[in-house]
């Protein structure tokens, strides 16, 4: 078998004496021996030229592909009859060293890859569960207040209600308040509610929402950057889901 090493070997060649050929030149060798041994063939007597040779290289996976590669580079060195350019062999040599080092690079970081995402969800298995915890403490803490529970950021539902999803809230309202940086935000209230979730982001930040809990269908928004332009969106809590879909958009520039 070749030694994939020694990329440089060839089939009874001599060591070179003369300067390196780029890699350019390199890459061309092959193009000009076929061109070479096609024009050659013209006046020698041919065979069957309907032949073709087939090597399904494509189809092949990529140790079967480096095999295979092995075993026609061996059968070249010891077949010192076949007239394939000692360049060509080098070239062939040189392209599988390098794609092996790629296999097994891959091979290092899809490991890598495997053991970060088992690490992950560990780590987030751990912090679910803590999260679950923490749910558990602040139901036992809260003893039926919602607001309590709106309070840190989390959602209720009555688990002896059979409502199903709330209708979101309608009618949002924006009105400027007398104080710069602030707006003043009402919506019509929803029956059945324990409460609503505002959010809001600026124009420039889309996605960057900003959720406030409220147990009434009023609130007064404050450190608005005057001239900036904010979008609302409110929703109600409570109900078979949980949270109802959230109402359309409401764009308002600050004062």
């Amino acid at each position: 078998m070749i030694n994939l090493s020694a990329s440089n070997a060839s089939s009874g060649a001599s060591p070179a004496v003369d300067a390196p050929l780029s890699t350019s030149r390199r890459r061309a060798l092959p193009t000009e021996a076929i061109a070479t041994a096609m024009a050659k063939s013209q006046d020698e007597p041919r065979g069957n030229m309907s032949l073709e040779v087939v090597q399904r290289l494509s189809r092949r996976r990529d140790v079967d592909l480096t095999s295979y590669c092995q075993v026609v580079l061996k059968l070249l060195a010891d077949d010192p009859d076949t007239p394939v350019p000692p360049e060509m062999v080098e070239l062939i040599q040189e392209d599988l060293v390098a794609f092996v080092e790629s296999q097994s690079e891959v091979g290092l970081y899809t490991k890598l890859l495997a053991e970060a995402h088992a690490r992950k969800k560990q780590r987030r298995d751990q912090l679910e569960v803590t999260m679950r915890n923490l749910g558990l403490l602040v139901q036992a803490l809260s003893r039926g207040n919602v607001a309590k529970v709106f309070a840190v950021g989390m959602g209720v539902k009555d688990k002896g209600s059979r409502t199903k999803q709330l209708p979101f809230p309608e009618a949002l309202a924006l009105d400027v308040s007398q104080t710069p940086g602030k707006l003043k935000v009402s919506w019509k209230a929803v029956r059945k509610a324990k409460g609503y979730i505002l959010r809001y982001a600026s124009a420039e930040a889309p996605d960057s929402w900003i959720y406030v809990h409220q147990g009434r269908a009023t609130l007064l928004v404050e450190d608005l950057k005057p001239g900036m332009v904010y979008h609302f969106q409110v929703a109600a809590a409570g109900g078979g889901t949980g949270q109802s879909f959230w109402s359309p958009v409401v764009t308002r520039m600050a004062a």
